[in-house]
């Protein structure tokens, strides 16, 4: 899994319709070539943040739980002396808050 804040997003959208009109003729073709250009340097700089699958199985198998989860595909982010993964923890409902 791989975040992607919003300005990110929309220079994305624009990148792709800058181009699907550029592929029609309706629109420049430099200006839809700079905004690629814009898109795929976002797209390498979120796909940095995808794990590898020995990750994943590496934080699996120390800390993955019935309470601690690890997605197939975990945001992941670099230190320097390791790496971060993304997991889901569970939290049970305190008893007795019943309605």
């Amino acid at each position: 899994m791989a975040f992607i804040n919003t300005p990110d997003l929309r220079t994305l959208q624009d990148a792709v319709m800058r181009a699907d009109a550029a592929l029609r003729g309706d629109s420049d073709r430099e200006a839809a070539r700079l905004a690629l250009v814009k898109a795929t340097a976002i797209l390498a700089t979120v796909s940095d943040g995808i794990a590898d699958p020995g990750l994943r199985e590496e934080a699996n198998a120390k800390y993955g739980t019935d309470d601690i989860e690890i997605d197939d595909e975990p945001a992941t982010s670099a230190g320097d002396q390791g790496t971060w993964v993304a997991a889901w923890v569970w939290i049970e409902e305190p008893e007795g808050d019943e309605e």
